[in-house]
Protein backbone atom coordinates (compact mmCIF):
# COMPACT_ATOMS: atom_id res chain seq x y z
CA UNK A 1 0.00 0.00 0.00
CA UNK A 2 1.42 3.48 -0.92
CA UNK A 3 2.51 5.74 2.14
CA UNK A 4 -0.07 8.41 0.69
CA UNK A 5 -2.80 6.00 1.25
CA UNK A 6 -1.24 4.58 4.68
CA UNK A 7 -1.12 8.23 5.97
CA UNK A 8 -4.63 8.98 4.76
CA UNK A 9 -6.21 6.26 6.57
CA UNK A 10 -4.30 7.06 9.51
CA UNK A 11 -5.98 10.23 9.80
CA UNK A 12 -9.47 9.01 9.53
CA UNK A 13 -9.14 6.14 11.97
CA UNK A 14 -7.45 9.22 14.35
CA UNK A 15 -10.88 11.66 13.56
CA UNK A 16 -13.14 9.28 13.55
CA UNK A 17 -12.04 8.67 17.40
CA UNK A 18 -12.23 11.75 18.14
CA UNK A 19 -15.47 12.25 17.27
CA UNK A 20 -16.72 9.49 19.62
CA UNK A 21 -14.73 10.74 22.77
CA UNK A 22 -16.31 14.01 22.12
CA UNK A 23 -19.76 12.32 21.95
CA UNK A 24 -19.07 10.40 25.29
CA UNK A 25 -17.82 13.21 27.11
CA UNK A 26 -21.56 14.64 26.59
CA UNK A 27 -23.86 11.52 27.56
CA UNK A 28 -23.56 12.33 30.93
CA UNK A 29 -25.21 15.62 31.02
CA UNK A 30 -27.87 14.97 28.77
CA UNK A 31 -29.29 11.72 30.54
CA UNK A 32 -29.24 13.81 33.48
CA UNK A 33 -31.04 16.35 31.50
CA UNK A 34 -33.87 14.60 30.82
CA UNK A 35 -34.69 14.07 34.43
CA UNK A 36 -38.21 14.31 34.96
CA UNK A 37 -39.22 16.92 37.36
CA UNK A 38 -40.75 15.25 40.50
CA UNK A 39 -43.54 17.67 42.78
CA UNK A 40 -41.19 17.91 45.94
CA UNK A 41 -44.83 18.28 47.86
CA UNK A 42 -46.04 14.82 47.49
CA UNK A 43 -44.70 11.35 45.68
CA UNK A 44 -46.00 10.59 42.29
CA UNK A 45 -46.47 7.08 42.18
CA UNK A 46 -46.68 7.83 38.21
CA UNK A 47 -42.99 8.31 38.55
CA UNK A 48 -42.06 5.05 39.60
CA UNK A 49 -38.89 3.53 38.01
CA UNK A 50 -38.07 6.84 36.50
CA UNK A 51 -35.18 8.89 36.32
CA UNK A 52 -36.29 12.29 38.41
CA UNK A 53 -35.43 15.40 39.82
CA UNK A 54 -36.14 16.70 43.21
CA UNK A 55 -35.43 20.21 44.71
CA UNK A 56 -36.00 21.12 48.57
CA UNK A 57 -34.68 21.64 51.87
CA UNK A 58 -32.79 18.43 52.96
CA UNK A 59 -33.70 18.21 56.29
CA UNK A 60 -33.12 15.48 59.10
CA UNK A 61 -34.64 15.22 62.22
CA UNK A 62 -31.12 13.50 64.02
CA UNK A 63 -27.80 14.65 65.10
CA UNK A 64 -24.86 14.09 63.79
CA UNK A 65 -21.36 15.69 65.88
CA UNK A 66 -17.67 14.47 66.24
CA UNK A 67 -17.95 12.54 69.13
CA UNK A 68 -14.29 13.35 70.38
CA UNK A 69 -14.61 17.14 70.03
CA UNK A 70 -18.58 18.76 68.38
CA UNK A 71 -21.60 18.26 70.56
CA UNK A 72 -24.24 16.76 68.31
CA UNK A 73 -26.21 19.34 65.68
CA UNK A 74 -28.65 18.60 63.12
CA UNK A 75 -25.60 18.27 60.36
CA UNK A 76 -26.58 16.18 56.96
CA UNK A 77 -22.57 15.73 56.75
CA UNK A 78 -19.60 16.17 58.89
CA UNK A 79 -16.27 16.10 58.24
CA UNK A 80 -13.06 16.33 60.29
CA UNK A 81 -9.72 17.07 59.02
CA UNK A 82 -6.68 16.72 61.11
CA UNK A 83 -3.70 18.16 60.27
CA UNK A 84 -0.10 18.40 61.83
CA UNK A 85 3.07 20.44 61.21
CA UNK A 86 5.52 18.34 60.48
CA UNK A 87 8.46 17.53 57.87
CA UNK A 88 7.14 17.03 54.79
CA UNK A 89 9.27 15.32 51.56
CA UNK A 90 9.51 17.00 47.90
CA UNK A 91 10.32 14.62 45.21
CA UNK A 92 9.40 17.05 42.60
CA UNK A 93 13.12 18.25 41.50
CA UNK A 94 14.69 14.99 41.38
CA UNK A 95 16.52 15.13 45.19
CA UNK A 96 14.44 14.85 48.10
CA UNK A 97 13.58 18.36 50.05
CA UNK A 98 12.47 18.96 53.56
CA UNK A 99 10.66 21.77 55.05
CA UNK A 100 7.67 22.22 57.92
CA UNK A 101 4.49 22.22 56.74
CA UNK A 102 0.55 21.08 57.70
CA UNK A 103 -0.44 17.81 56.36
CA UNK A 104 -3.35 15.23 57.34
CA UNK A 105 -0.79 12.07 57.00
CA UNK A 106 2.71 12.40 58.67
CA UNK A 107 5.07 10.34 56.93
CA UNK A 108 6.92 8.33 59.20
CA UNK A 109 11.11 8.52 59.63
CA UNK A 110 11.41 5.22 58.16
CA UNK A 111 9.46 6.30 54.64
CA UNK A 112 11.86 9.32 54.24
CA UNK A 113 14.49 9.30 51.84
CA UNK A 114 17.34 10.59 53.89
CA UNK A 115 16.05 10.04 57.64
CA UNK A 116 18.44 11.54 59.82
CA UNK A 117 16.82 14.52 61.38
CA UNK A 118 13.65 13.85 60.25
CA UNK A 119 11.73 12.24 62.62
CA UNK A 120 7.34 13.35 63.25
CA UNK A 121 5.32 12.69 65.75
CA UNK A 122 2.85 10.03 65.52
CA UNK A 123 -0.59 11.24 65.10
CA UNK A 124 -3.59 10.21 67.47
CA UNK A 125 -6.27 10.54 65.72
CA UNK A 126 -6.90 11.07 62.09
CA UNK A 127 -9.46 12.64 59.68
CA UNK A 128 -12.91 11.60 59.60
CA UNK A 129 -16.20 11.64 57.47
CA UNK A 130 -19.53 11.37 59.08
CA UNK A 131 -23.06 11.19 57.51
CA UNK A 132 -26.51 10.77 58.39
CA UNK A 133 -28.21 7.33 57.37
CA UNK A 134 -31.43 8.67 55.99
CA UNK A 135 -32.35 12.59 55.54
CA UNK A 136 -35.63 13.60 53.34
CA UNK A 137 -36.11 16.50 50.62
CA UNK A 138 -40.02 17.05 51.43
CA UNK A 139 -41.61 13.25 51.33
CA UNK A 140 -38.85 12.11 50.00
CA UNK A 141 -36.11 9.74 51.05
CA UNK A 142 -32.65 10.10 50.17
CA UNK A 143 -29.83 8.66 51.88
CA UNK A 144 -26.70 10.65 52.07
CA UNK A 145 -24.09 7.82 53.32
CA UNK A 146 -24.27 6.52 49.55
CA UNK A 147 -25.18 9.88 47.96
CA UNK A 148 -21.86 11.85 46.57
CA UNK A 149 -22.43 14.62 48.45
CA UNK A 150 -20.06 17.82 48.89
CA UNK A 151 -17.70 18.13 51.94
CA UNK A 152 -19.79 21.18 52.67
CA UNK A 153 -19.35 24.27 54.35
CA UNK A 154 -16.86 25.55 56.58
CA UNK A 155 -18.29 25.01 60.33
CA UNK A 156 -17.32 27.95 62.13
CA UNK A 157 -15.79 26.93 65.94
CA UNK A 158 -17.68 28.13 68.95
CA UNK A 159 -16.67 27.32 72.48
CA UNK A 160 -19.98 26.60 73.34
CA UNK A 161 -20.32 23.19 70.80
CA UNK A 162 -17.10 21.66 72.17
CA UNK A 163 -16.91 18.82 74.39
CA UNK A 164 -13.90 20.54 75.66
CA UNK A 165 -12.88 24.01 75.61
CA UNK A 166 -10.22 26.50 76.24
CA UNK A 167 -6.80 26.27 78.33
CA UNK A 168 -7.29 26.73 82.06
CA UNK A 169 -6.06 29.94 83.75
CA UNK A 170 -2.74 28.89 84.42
CA UNK A 171 -3.00 30.94 87.98
CA UNK A 172 -6.35 28.00 88.64
CA UNK A 173 -3.39 25.48 88.14
CA UNK A 174 -1.11 23.56 91.23
CA UNK A 175 2.75 24.41 91.24
CA UNK A 176 4.00 21.51 90.35
CA UNK A 177 1.42 21.27 86.99
CA UNK A 178 1.92 24.51 86.29
CA UNK A 179 6.09 24.43 85.89
CA UNK A 180 5.48 21.25 83.77
CA UNK A 181 3.28 23.11 81.34
CA UNK A 182 5.92 25.57 81.01
CA UNK A 183 8.70 23.20 80.69
CA UNK A 184 6.52 21.94 78.02
CA UNK A 185 6.96 18.13 79.25
CA UNK A 186 3.44 17.75 78.55
CA UNK A 187 1.32 19.55 75.82
CA UNK A 188 -1.85 22.11 76.42
CA UNK A 189 -5.13 21.79 75.99
CA UNK A 190 -6.83 22.37 72.88
CA UNK A 191 -8.04 26.01 72.31
CA UNK A 192 -10.27 28.04 69.27
CA UNK A 193 -8.02 30.13 67.25
CA UNK A 194 -9.78 31.43 64.24
CA UNK A 195 -12.15 28.58 62.94
CA UNK A 196 -9.32 25.97 63.76
CA UNK A 197 -9.36 23.98 66.97
CA UNK A 198 -5.59 24.30 67.67
CA UNK A 199 -3.39 22.00 69.72
CA UNK A 200 -0.09 23.14 70.16
CA UNK A 201 2.40 25.55 71.75
CA UNK A 202 2.80 27.81 68.76
CA UNK A 203 -0.23 29.29 67.03
CA UNK A 204 -1.58 29.50 62.74
CA UNK A 205 0.85 32.43 62.51
CA UNK A 206 3.60 30.85 64.33
CA UNK A 207 3.13 27.23 64.57
CA UNK A 208 5.87 24.56 66.23
CA UNK A 209 6.52 21.58 65.25
CA UNK A 210 4.42 19.09 65.89
CA UNK A 211 1.32 21.35 66.35
CA UNK A 212 -2.21 20.07 65.27
CA UNK A 213 -4.74 21.97 63.64
CA UNK A 214 -8.40 20.17 63.27
CA UNK A 215 -11.49 21.92 60.96
CA UNK A 216 -14.59 20.93 60.36
CA UNK A 217 -16.83 21.37 57.22
CA UNK A 218 -19.94 20.26 57.02
CA UNK A 219 -23.95 20.29 55.35
CA UNK A 220 -26.38 22.06 58.07
CA UNK A 221 -30.20 20.39 58.16
CA UNK A 222 -32.38 22.94 56.06
CA UNK A 223 -30.29 23.76 53.11
CA UNK A 224 -31.74 23.93 49.62
CA UNK A 225 -30.74 20.94 47.32
CA UNK A 226 -31.34 18.98 44.34
CA UNK A 227 -31.69 14.76 44.74
CA UNK A 228 -31.41 13.37 40.51
CA UNK A 229 -31.66 9.61 40.70
CA UNK A 230 -34.24 6.90 40.09
CA UNK A 231 -38.12 6.86 42.50
CA UNK A 232 -38.10 3.79 44.38
CA UNK A 233 -41.24 4.13 46.49
CA UNK A 234 -40.68 7.05 48.20
CA UNK A 235 -36.70 7.45 47.87
CA UNK A 236 -34.51 8.51 45.22
CA UNK A 237 -31.62 6.31 44.64
CA UNK A 238 -29.32 5.77 42.30
CA UNK A 239 -30.33 5.05 38.34
CA UNK A 240 -28.39 2.41 36.32
CA UNK A 241 -28.93 3.08 32.72
CA UNK A 242 -29.28 0.03 30.02
CA UNK A 243 -25.57 1.21 29.12
CA UNK A 244 -24.70 0.52 33.02
CA UNK A 245 -23.95 4.18 33.11
CA UNK A 246 -24.99 5.47 36.97
CA UNK A 247 -26.98 8.40 37.54
CA UNK A 248 -27.09 9.43 40.80
CA UNK A 249 -26.06 13.20 42.09
CA UNK A 250 -26.96 15.12 44.92
CA UNK A 251 -25.76 18.62 44.86
CA UNK A 252 -26.34 22.09 46.78
CA UNK A 253 -29.46 24.97 44.47
CA UNK A 254 -31.56 24.70 41.96
CA UNK A 255 -31.51 21.10 39.85
CA UNK A 256 -28.13 20.37 40.55
CA UNK A 257 -27.62 18.65 36.97
CA UNK A 258 -24.05 18.69 35.35
CA UNK A 259 -23.61 21.46 33.27
CA UNK A 260 -22.89 20.74 29.49
CA UNK A 261 -19.45 22.20 27.69
CA UNK A 262 -19.93 25.18 26.14
CA UNK A 263 -21.29 24.92 22.38
CA UNK A 264 -17.53 26.47 21.33
CA UNK A 265 -16.02 23.82 22.47
CA UNK A 266 -18.29 20.70 21.19
CA UNK A 267 -18.51 21.95 18.08
CA UNK A 268 -14.60 23.04 17.68
CA UNK A 269 -13.78 19.85 18.75
CA UNK A 270 -16.29 18.01 16.26
CA UNK A 271 -15.50 20.30 13.52
CA UNK A 272 -11.47 20.10 14.12
CA UNK A 273 -12.03 15.67 14.09
CA UNK A 274 -14.02 16.21 10.65
CA UNK A 275 -11.93 17.89 9.12
CA UNK A 276 -8.94 15.67 9.78
CA UNK A 277 -11.18 12.90 8.62
CA UNK A 278 -11.69 15.15 5.73
CA UNK A 279 -8.11 15.63 4.79
CA UNK A 280 -7.54 11.66 5.09
CA UNK A 281 -9.99 10.79 2.75
CA UNK A 282 -8.55 13.40 0.36
CA UNK A 283 -4.90 12.22 0.95
CA UNK A 284 -6.25 8.82 0.41
CA UNK A 285 -8.08 9.82 -3.36
CA UNK A 286 -5.86 12.15 -4.84
CA UNK A 287 -7.99 15.15 -4.44
CA UNK A 288 -10.41 12.94 -6.83
CA UNK A 289 -13.41 16.08 -7.15
CA UNK A 290 -16.30 13.43 -6.79
CA UNK A 291 -14.36 12.38 -3.45
CA UNK A 292 -14.24 15.83 -2.05
CA UNK A 293 -18.00 16.33 -2.40
CA UNK A 294 -18.83 13.16 -1.10
CA UNK A 295 -16.34 13.30 1.85
CA UNK A 296 -17.87 16.49 2.50
CA UNK A 297 -21.51 16.00 2.70
CA UNK A 298 -20.74 12.60 4.74
CA UNK A 299 -18.95 14.29 7.31
CA UNK A 300 -21.19 17.11 7.40
CA UNK A 301 -23.53 15.00 8.43
CA UNK A 302 -21.28 13.08 10.77
CA UNK A 303 -20.72 16.41 12.68
CA UNK A 304 -24.34 17.19 13.34
CA UNK A 305 -25.23 13.67 14.02
CA UNK A 306 -22.38 13.35 16.65
CA UNK A 307 -24.48 15.47 18.64
CA UNK A 308 -27.43 13.54 19.11
CA UNK A 309 -26.20 9.91 19.06
CA UNK A 310 -22.65 8.54 17.99
CA UNK A 311 -24.11 5.75 16.10
CA UNK A 312 -25.71 7.87 13.21
CA UNK A 313 -22.91 9.61 12.72
CA UNK A 314 -20.48 6.50 12.22
CA UNK A 315 -23.24 5.30 9.73
CA UNK A 316 -22.81 8.52 8.08
CA UNK A 317 -19.02 8.39 8.25
CA UNK A 318 -19.24 4.58 6.54
CA UNK A 319 -21.18 5.78 3.68
CA UNK A 320 -18.97 8.75 2.75
CA UNK A 321 -15.85 6.25 2.97
CA UNK A 322 -17.89 3.54 1.01
CA UNK A 323 -18.64 6.65 -1.45
CA UNK A 324 -14.77 7.75 -1.82
CA UNK A 325 -13.86 4.11 -2.12
CA UNK A 326 -16.18 3.66 -5.40
CA UNK A 327 -14.83 6.38 -6.58
CA UNK A 328 -11.37 5.48 -6.15
CA UNK A 329 -11.77 2.28 -7.91
CA UNK A 330 -13.71 4.25 -10.86
CA UNK A 331 -12.08 5.73 -13.80
CA UNK A 332 -10.08 9.05 -13.42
Amino acid sequence: MPRREVVGIGLVVVGLTVHFWNARRDARPVSLAEAVTADPARVDPGLQGKLVAVTGKLETEQTLGDPRYLLPERWIRLTRTVEMFCWTENLDTGQPRYRFGWTESPQAWREFRQRNAHQNPAMTFWSEDWRQQASRIGPYVVNPDAARLPAGSPVPLRADQLLSTSEPDPATLPPAELARRMARLVPPRERIDGDYLYLGFGGLEVPQFGDIRVSWRGIASGQLYTAIGEQRGDEIVAHITDAGQTLWSVAPGERGQVAPRPATQRWGIGGLAALVVLAGLLICLGWAPLALVGGVLAQGGAVLAFFLWPMPAALLAAVGLAAAALTRLGPR
